[in-house]
């Protein structure tokens, strides 16, 4: 069983004036007794704790992002020939400065949230899907929150053998994600139908950290840990011919 709300809204400016603007907000939430079997969509810890008793699995499902923001724009530049601004600028200096257009897309959206699991299986429930979760002992938010110690990793104890733990399905959250790219572009005119394109992206522009999930299995060295990232700032230039 699943169920899913969300408001949608959406705002755009059509292209006039040398630039065009689309952002999207999303505010929502997903919420179900599932764990899933596709690996690309499931959250670390999935499983079931006992197939008896779903009740027990109601939680925000694996794809639940209960906000995300998306925003895209091009703007043509107003200096240089034919432009607002420094439309008889010698042609060498336009040539640098003149004509250009840049473009992003921001994105920001919450974490996703995944599951605390036990090491073992102390419950003794033996099942294809089946994990064991602890027990909720404290506050799970950390004091101090940092690589190290994404969360209150004093917050867990074990279940005991032949027990199932207390702790919900998907409890915890990932930090959540911003994404900037941006592209900066020129077209340097050859002929009357034809024109060569400078073209330079930077993709994950602001360069801000992606960091991976914490190590979510209780009773493990890496318990709490974030040990990875996301792929880094990446900066490409291309030329290209158009006619």
């Amino acid at each position: 069983n699943s169920i899913y709300h969300a408001m949608s809204v959406k705002a755009e400016k059509r292209f006039s004036q040398g630039y065009t603007l689309l952002t999207s907000y999303t505010w929502s939430k997903s919420i179900g007794d599932i764990c899933g079997n596709a690996a690309s969509g499931n959250t670390a810890g999935c499983g079931y704790q006992d197939t008896r008793n779903m009740r027990a699995e109601r939680s925000v499902d694996n794809q639940d992002i209960p906000h995300r923001f998306v925003a895209s724009g091009v703007y043509d530049l107003p200096l240089g020939k034919g432009r607002h601004w420094g439309g008889s600028m010698h042609p060498v200096l336009n040539a640098v400065v003149g004509n250009w257009a840049v473009g992003s897309i921001v994105v920001w959206a919450s974490g996703e949230p995944y599951s605390v699991v036990v090491s073992g299986n102390p419950a003794n429930i033996g099942d294809r899907v089946i994990v064991n979760r602890p027990n909720i002992v404290g506050p799970l938010a950390a004091t101090n929150r940092s690589l190290q110690q994404d969360f209150n990793t004093a917050a867990f104890v074990p279940n005991g053998q032949y027990q199932l733990g207390n702790a919900g399905r998907n409890i915890l959250r990932n930090r959540p994600d911003f994404n900037w790219d941006f592209s900066a572009l020129k077209d340097f005119p050859l002929s009357e139908r034809m024109r060569l394109q400078f073209r330079f992206e930077g993709f994950h522009f602001s360069n801000t950290p992606r960091f991976g999930q914490p190590g979510n299995t209780l009773g493990t060295s890496a318990f709490g840990v974030i040990a990875g990232a996301d792929t880094p700032r990446n900066l490409q230039f291309g030329l290209k011919l158009v006619w």
